[in-house]
């Protein structure tokens, strides 16, 4: 039912009123993911979009006339922020990048590379390398170049949904039948 905030002191909820016409993006009351930006924003992924809430004012901002109003419409699934403040974006329509300092987006697709164009979750690995989770295996997006894990290289699933990495450096993958452990440097 959108996003409430709790009143720790009367254990009270307040349902945050977006005003739906601010776009695409806050037509939908469900949420998908959220996540905590470094610059204090909240980072709002919904089955028609993104938008951000400052949790100090509540104020609702939908990127229109923005270069991240081109997602307008897509579902966002996750979020995750790198070392240089860019954004990347895991959405039904591939992965988006988005370089806040610039105001540039860019997108990869299957067309780049990407398993597929469904993506679910993102990490970053130590070594800088992100890691995207699609319909289609998983796919490794390093220095502009993509490498994708899918049942023709020995995955044997398709689907994959979440990722981490451990603190030895592996890469675990979770889907809907088994858990992957995956060795970056063994491959």
């Amino acid at each position: 039912d959108g996003i409430a905030i709790l009143n720790e002191s009367s254990g009270q909820f307040k349902k945050i009123q977006i005003d739906s016409s601010l776009g695409l993006a806050v037509k939908s009351n469900l949420v998908v993911h959220l996540y905590a930006a470094s610059d204090g924003n909240v980072w709002v992924g919904s089955t028609t979009g993104l938008y951000t809430i400052n949790p100090s004012t509540f104020k609702v901002n939908t990127f229109i006339d923005h270069p991240l109003g081109k997602i307008a419409g897509t579902r966002v699934n996750d979020f995750l922020e790198d070392a240089s403040g860019g954004m990347w974006i895991a959405t039904f329509d591939g992965v988006y990048h988005y370089n806040q300092s610039a105001r540039q987006l860019e997108h990869f697709t299957s067309k780049e590379g990407l398993g597929a164009n469904r993506c679910f979750t993102l990490t970053l690995s130590k070594r800088g390398d992100l890691y995207v989770t699609t319909q289609a295996g998983f796919s490794i997006i390093s220095n502009g170049k993509i490498t994708s894990f899918d049942q023709s290289n020995k995955l044997k699933y398709q689907l994959c949904n979440g990722i981490l990495e451990d603190d030895d450096g592996n890469i675990w993958i979770a889907n809907y039948k088994c858990v992957i452990k995956f060795d970056p440097v063994g491959k």
